[in-house]
Protein backbone atom coordinates (compact mmCIF):
# COMPACT_ATOMS: atom_id res chain seq x y z
CA UNK A 1 0.00 0.00 0.00
CA UNK A 2 1.21 3.43 -0.88
CA UNK A 3 1.47 6.30 1.53
CA UNK A 4 -1.21 8.14 -0.51
CA UNK A 5 -3.64 5.25 0.00
CA UNK A 6 -2.97 5.28 3.75
CA UNK A 7 -3.36 9.07 3.87
CA UNK A 8 -6.67 8.89 1.98
CA UNK A 9 -7.95 6.19 4.36
CA UNK A 10 -6.96 8.19 7.44
CA UNK A 11 -8.45 11.38 5.99
CA UNK A 12 -11.79 9.72 5.21
CA UNK A 13 -11.96 8.40 8.79
CA UNK A 14 -10.93 11.79 10.18
CA UNK A 15 -13.59 13.56 8.05
CA UNK A 16 -16.23 11.26 9.52
CA UNK A 17 -14.96 11.88 13.05
CA UNK A 18 -14.82 15.67 12.61
CA UNK A 19 -18.26 15.99 11.05
CA UNK A 20 -20.12 13.47 13.18
CA UNK A 21 -18.34 14.63 16.34
CA UNK A 22 -19.33 18.21 15.59
CA UNK A 23 -22.96 17.23 14.97
CA UNK A 24 -23.09 15.10 18.13
CA UNK A 25 -21.55 17.78 20.36
CA UNK A 26 -23.60 20.63 18.92
CA UNK A 27 -26.78 18.54 19.15
CA UNK A 28 -26.14 17.78 22.80
CA UNK A 29 -25.45 21.46 23.54
CA UNK A 30 -28.48 22.73 21.59
CA UNK A 31 -31.01 19.89 21.16
CA UNK A 32 -33.83 22.32 20.29
CA UNK A 33 -32.51 22.39 16.71
CA UNK A 34 -34.53 19.21 16.07
CA UNK A 35 -37.78 20.92 17.00
CA UNK A 36 -37.80 23.05 13.84
CA UNK A 37 -37.97 21.40 10.42
CA UNK A 38 -36.28 24.36 8.71
CA UNK A 39 -33.28 24.49 11.08
CA UNK A 40 -30.27 22.69 9.69
CA UNK A 41 -26.79 21.92 10.93
CA UNK A 42 -25.80 25.45 9.89
CA UNK A 43 -27.96 26.76 12.73
CA UNK A 44 -25.17 25.72 15.08
CA UNK A 45 -22.95 28.36 13.45
CA UNK A 46 -25.21 31.16 14.66
CA UNK A 47 -25.69 30.02 18.26
CA UNK A 48 -22.99 31.34 20.62
CA UNK A 49 -22.86 28.11 22.68
CA UNK A 50 -22.18 25.91 19.64
CA UNK A 51 -20.19 28.23 17.37
CA UNK A 52 -16.69 27.08 18.35
CA UNK A 53 -17.51 23.38 18.03
CA UNK A 54 -19.34 24.00 14.74
CA UNK A 55 -16.53 25.92 13.08
CA UNK A 56 -13.80 23.61 14.37
CA UNK A 57 -15.75 20.58 13.12
CA UNK A 58 -16.27 22.15 9.72
CA UNK A 59 -12.62 23.24 9.51
CA UNK A 60 -11.45 19.71 10.32
CA UNK A 61 -13.81 18.19 7.76
CA UNK A 62 -12.80 20.68 5.07
CA UNK A 63 -9.13 20.04 5.82
CA UNK A 64 -9.67 16.29 5.41
CA UNK A 65 -11.41 16.78 2.04
CA UNK A 66 -8.49 18.91 0.82
CA UNK A 67 -5.96 16.28 1.97
CA UNK A 68 -7.91 13.58 0.09
CA UNK A 69 -7.97 15.75 -3.05
CA UNK A 70 -4.24 16.45 -2.80
CA UNK A 71 -3.48 12.77 -2.25
CA UNK A 72 -5.43 11.90 -5.41
CA UNK A 73 -3.22 14.25 -7.43
CA UNK A 74 -0.56 11.56 -7.86
CA UNK A 75 -3.01 9.33 -9.77
CA UNK A 76 -3.23 11.78 -12.67
CA UNK A 77 -6.06 11.87 -15.18
CA UNK A 78 -7.73 8.77 -13.77
CA UNK A 79 -8.54 10.60 -10.55
CA UNK A 80 -9.10 14.08 -12.00
CA UNK A 81 -12.88 14.22 -11.61
CA UNK A 82 -12.79 12.68 -8.15
CA UNK A 83 -10.01 15.06 -7.04
CA UNK A 84 -11.92 18.06 -8.44
CA UNK A 85 -15.09 16.88 -6.72
CA UNK A 86 -13.39 16.72 -3.33
CA UNK A 87 -12.00 20.25 -3.85
CA UNK A 88 -15.40 21.62 -4.91
CA UNK A 89 -16.96 19.92 -1.87
CA UNK A 90 -14.35 21.55 0.38
CA UNK A 91 -15.00 24.99 -1.15
CA UNK A 92 -18.78 24.54 -0.83
CA UNK A 93 -18.49 23.43 2.78
CA UNK A 94 -16.33 26.49 3.50
CA UNK A 95 -18.98 28.66 1.83
CA UNK A 96 -21.73 26.98 3.84
CA UNK A 97 -19.82 27.49 7.08
CA UNK A 98 -18.94 31.06 6.12
CA UNK A 99 -22.56 31.99 5.53
CA UNK A 100 -23.98 30.12 8.52
CA UNK A 101 -24.02 33.19 10.73
CA UNK A 102 -25.68 35.42 8.16
CA UNK A 103 -29.18 36.54 9.00
CA UNK A 104 -29.73 38.50 5.78
CA UNK A 105 -31.75 37.33 2.79
CA UNK A 106 -28.72 37.61 0.47
CA UNK A 107 -26.61 35.56 2.89
CA UNK A 108 -29.27 32.87 2.96
CA UNK A 109 -29.41 32.76 -0.85
CA UNK A 110 -25.62 32.35 -1.04
CA UNK A 111 -25.77 29.71 1.69
CA UNK A 112 -28.35 27.69 -0.23
CA UNK A 113 -26.43 28.17 -3.49
CA UNK A 114 -23.37 26.55 -1.88
CA UNK A 115 -25.56 23.74 -0.52
CA UNK A 116 -27.11 23.06 -3.94
CA UNK A 117 -23.73 23.09 -5.70
CA UNK A 118 -22.44 20.68 -3.05
CA UNK A 119 -25.41 18.34 -3.59
CA UNK A 120 -25.01 18.50 -7.39
CA UNK A 121 -21.27 17.80 -7.11
CA UNK A 122 -21.93 14.80 -4.90
CA UNK A 123 -24.52 13.44 -7.33
CA UNK A 124 -22.00 13.73 -10.19
CA UNK A 125 -19.33 12.01 -8.09
CA UNK A 126 -21.71 9.26 -7.07
CA UNK A 127 -22.61 8.66 -10.70
CA UNK A 128 -18.95 8.69 -11.72
CA UNK A 129 -18.03 6.28 -8.92
CA UNK A 130 -20.68 3.81 -10.02
CA UNK A 131 -19.98 4.03 -13.76
CA UNK A 132 -16.19 3.85 -13.42
CA UNK A 133 -16.42 0.60 -11.45
CA UNK A 134 -15.03 2.25 -8.34
CA UNK A 135 -18.18 1.25 -6.50
CA UNK A 136 -19.92 -2.03 -5.88
CA UNK A 137 -23.46 -3.05 -5.05
CA UNK A 138 -23.02 -2.04 -1.39
CA UNK A 139 -22.20 1.48 -2.52
CA UNK A 140 -25.45 1.78 -4.47
CA UNK A 141 -27.47 1.76 -1.25
CA UNK A 142 -25.90 4.90 0.30
CA UNK A 143 -25.78 6.53 -3.15
CA UNK A 144 -29.53 5.96 -3.52
CA UNK A 145 -30.17 7.23 0.00
CA UNK A 146 -28.19 10.40 -0.76
CA UNK A 147 -30.08 11.10 -3.98
CA UNK A 148 -33.37 10.35 -2.20
CA UNK A 149 -32.52 12.78 0.60
CA UNK A 150 -31.68 15.53 -1.88
CA UNK A 151 -34.93 15.02 -3.79
CA UNK A 152 -37.07 14.75 -0.65
CA UNK A 153 -35.45 17.83 0.89
CA UNK A 154 -36.49 19.91 -2.09
CA UNK A 155 -40.16 19.02 -1.64
CA UNK A 156 -42.15 21.58 0.37
CA UNK A 157 -44.35 18.91 1.93
CA UNK A 158 -41.41 17.44 3.88
CA UNK A 159 -41.88 19.85 6.77
CA UNK A 160 -45.23 18.25 7.51
CA UNK A 161 -44.05 14.60 7.60
CA UNK A 162 -42.90 13.68 11.10
CA UNK A 163 -40.21 11.14 10.17
CA UNK A 164 -38.60 13.32 7.51
CA UNK A 165 -38.90 16.58 9.40
CA UNK A 166 -35.49 16.77 11.06
CA UNK A 167 -33.22 18.64 8.68
CA UNK A 168 -30.03 18.04 10.74
CA UNK A 169 -30.63 14.28 10.61
CA UNK A 170 -31.16 14.40 6.83
CA UNK A 171 -28.01 16.50 6.36
CA UNK A 172 -25.95 14.17 8.52
CA UNK A 173 -27.21 11.07 6.74
CA UNK A 174 -26.53 12.72 3.36
CA UNK A 175 -22.96 13.55 4.39
CA UNK A 176 -22.32 10.03 5.67
CA UNK A 177 -23.73 8.44 2.49
CA UNK A 178 -21.83 10.75 0.13
CA UNK A 179 -18.53 10.31 1.94
CA UNK A 180 -19.06 6.54 2.08
CA UNK A 181 -19.29 6.23 -1.71
CA UNK A 182 -16.75 8.90 -2.70
CA UNK A 183 -14.28 7.92 0.02
CA UNK A 184 -14.48 4.27 -0.99
CA UNK A 185 -14.05 5.26 -4.64
CA UNK A 186 -10.89 7.21 -3.75
CA UNK A 187 -9.58 4.28 -1.72
CA UNK A 188 -10.38 1.77 -4.44
CA UNK A 189 -8.76 3.96 -7.12
CA UNK A 190 -5.60 4.42 -5.03
CA UNK A 191 -5.46 0.71 -4.24
CA UNK A 192 -6.03 -0.40 -7.86
CA UNK A 193 -3.38 1.97 -9.15
CA UNK A 194 -0.66 0.56 -6.88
Amino acid sequence: MSSAHTLIKRSVIAAYCCFLGMVALCSSIFPRVFAYYNYGISTFGSIPKTMVVYYLGFAGTIGCLVVIAQSLRQYGQRARLLRSGFLVAAVCMAGIAGTSYSQSRAGLVVHWAFALVLAATEIVLLGWSVTQEHANFLDLIPAGIFVGIVIVSLLPVVGHIAGLRSFPLRETLAFVCALWVTGRAALRLSYDTN
